[in-house]
């Protein structure tokens, strides 16, 4: 660093200071930036940081600033980026942190700087929450939304502009309820129509929005042509689907004419086709399936659900897109767990039926029969309790997709909760199997298998094998919660779930369970029918054998269809599927399958 001569300080920032230098061998000016977060080590270290990777990827583009040197010197890392006198996104990345701070000027010329915050698009969600300056948020990130995408810049520079036209930002506020407040005052309170899924995150921390109806955008900008208010207004959607990407922005009226700014000759101007977002779904594959997006209807960590329609026959369907990683071939897609399981179990009505695989742009696309909501969106807007003969319906259908699933179907599902159990009318669904695992797989697997309130106690404890009873147990705190409406087993961790397992069903013993070295909080239980009321003696001793300690106590899901609590059950099977038929309940499950075999 001894050749750049420091200048002055011209910015700081939570991970770095930035100085104005002269490169003293050609008298250049540059920016260097001093982070300061933390010591490094290696060239190596730093060459793998977000900042340096994404700026490497696009060091060729005119309007992005250009990053000339990386150096390490005495465990500090310095940044050596050309200089831009004060203070647009390749394929790959998006920036998660656009704001007037960011863009860099030069007369005329204007640079994107600070990839910091920057990810990438097929990147690994949960992001942090915890980007861009408050008022230049999107109100998905403001609701900590687990998943975000580029649509978040798209935001923040419908922000900018109204800020260039006015030259005051538009959503100023101390706190991210009073810029929430901002927002709805000015584009008005979503709906479920506008933006079902920021109710749903709403809902999520209790967040209730304010009532506005918004105001028209021209009477803030009365200087803004009917174009410019235009594309700031699709720009500001409340709906991430419908803010326009950045290459249909290029192409909305309000650029026509436009002389400025001449491509680099190394990068061609972009072109798209009419406005519409190919993020939802891309549009080669909406023309080709022949299926018109509605609206978002679920999001996590590896896809996003949209519900769609087959405009050649009205149908509607479910269209997961995959988010986790890039798929390059239909043979690779084939193999996926969730898709090879609901193959083998296509054909049975108490499992979600996958109508289509397609893979289109290293994306992959899952079409299901479309389902009016999970269970747990019903059990959430219900005011009263089920009654048994629903309960009773509704596992029974729940017991035979798992009977299916176990036996013929050779899996079991590892993430079974109110979530992943899709409803229409009385007919449920089991749905979501990309925990799934093969009954007969070689172990060891992974531990973190569903949501903690429904896992297991041997799976809390890290057991490297499990089997198709966590199935069955989750069955019973599901089934508790059908009748109380609300988890058995909440808790923020793992010791805070297994201290409420004790306190309901009393603390293992060397007897009912002596398989691990754990020291258990201690605690005689609880009679289940004090906690349900409402429930028959037969619907209590069915829960309280899903809830054993030990898995080889538990009832297979074919013997739970059999079970006292069922007799009478009005739900008919399928005609393809005849009622399971049992030997007396006895569990040979103490022996994993391989060793039976062998025996």
């Amino acid at each position: 660093m001894e050749k750049y001569q420091r200048i002055r300080e011209i910015g700081r920032g939570s991970y770095g200071v930035v100085f104005k230098a002269l490169n003293t061998e050609n008298g250049e000016l540059v920016a260097v930036k001093k982070m300061t977060d933390r010591k490094y080590y290696s060239r190596k270290e730093c060459m793998n940081l977000r900042e340096v990777r994404s700026l490497c990827k696009m060091r060729n583009h005119p309007n992005i600033v250009k990053l000339k040197e990386a150096v390490v010197q005495n465990n500090i890392l310095f940044l050596v980026f050309e200089y831009m006198e004060c203070s647009l996104w390749h394929p790959g990345y998006f920036h998660r942190d656009l704001k007037p701070d960011n863009l860099l000027v030069s007369k005329d010329v204007i640079k994107i700087a600070d990839l910091g915050q920057a990810r990438e698009i097929n990147g690994e969600p949960p992001y942090t929450d915890y980007i861009t300056t408050r008022w230049y948020r999107a109100p998905e990130v403001l609701l900590h939304a687990r998943a975000h995408d580029s649509s978040v810049d798209m935001w923040a520079m419908g922000a900018i502009m109204v800020e260039l036209f006015t030259l005051r930002p538009l959503f100023d506020g101390s706190s991210a309820t009073e810029v929430m407040l901002k927002i709805c005052s000015v584009i008005g309170t979503p709906t479920e129509t506008t933006w079902s899924l920021g109710m749903y995150l709403a809902n999520n921390i209790n967040y209730r929005f304010p009532e506005f109806l918004g105001v028209d955008l021209s009477s803030l900008m009365p200087s803004a042509s009917p174009e410019a208010i235009n594309l700031i207004s699709t720009l500001l959607s409340w709906s991430p689907c419908a803010r326009p990407t950045a290459k249909e922005a290029l192409e909305h009226p309000f650029f026509y004419g436009c002389y400025y700014h001449i491509p680099h000759p190394q990068f061609d101007c972009v072109t798209s086709s009419r406005m519409m977002r190919d993020r939802a779904l891309p549009l080669v594959f909406k023309m080709a399936m022949r299926r018109e997006i509605i609206k978002e209807i679920g999001r996590g960590s590896y896809g996003v659900v949209y519900k769609a329609l087959n405009t050649e026959n009205d149908e509607l369907v479910a269209v997961k897109k995959m988010i986790n990683r890039k798929y390059h071939s239909s043979k690779e897609c084939m193999n996926l767990r969730e898709v090879k399981s609901l193959c083998k179990m296509k054909n049975h009505p108490n499992i979600v039926k996958l109508k289509e695989v397609i893979v289109q742009k290293n994306i992959l696309f899952l079409v299901f029969e479309y389902m009016e909501c999970t269970l747990f969106d019903r059990m959430r807007h219900r005011t009263d309790p089920y009654s048994e003969t629903e309960i009773r319906n509704l596992c029974f259908q729940i017991f035979q997709g798992l009977a299916y699933m176990h036996g013929t179907g050779g899996y079991f599902h590892r993430d079974l909760k109110p979530e992943n159990l899709l409803v229409s009318k009385d007919v449920i669904k089991i749905a979501d199997l990309g925990q799934a695992r093969e009954i007969n797989g070689e172990p060891p697997y992974t531990h973190y298998v569903s949501t903690r309130r429904y896992r297991a106690p041997e799976v809390l404890l890290h057991a490297l094998e499990h089997d198709s009873s966590v199935d069955m147990w989750a069955m019973g705190a599901i089934m508790v919660e059908l009748f109380t409406l609300r988890p058995l087993f909440q808790g923020s961790s793992t010791t805070d779930v297994i201290h409420k397992i004790c306190s309901v069903i009393g603390s293992p013993t060397d007897t009912t369970w002596s398989l691990f070295n754990y020291r258990f909080p201690e605690f005689p239980g609880v009679d289940l029918s004090s906690l349900l009321p409402s429930a028959s003696p037969e619907a209590i001793n069915l829960i309280s054998t899903l809830l054993s300690w030990s898995p080889c106590a538990r009832p297979t899901a074919k013997e739970a269809l059999e079970h006292p609590f069922f007799y009478g059950c009005s739900h008919i099977p399928h005609p393809q599927f005849e009622r399971v038929t049992l030997s007396p309940m006895i569990r040979n499950r103490a022996l994993p399958v391989r060793v039976r075999s062998r025996i």
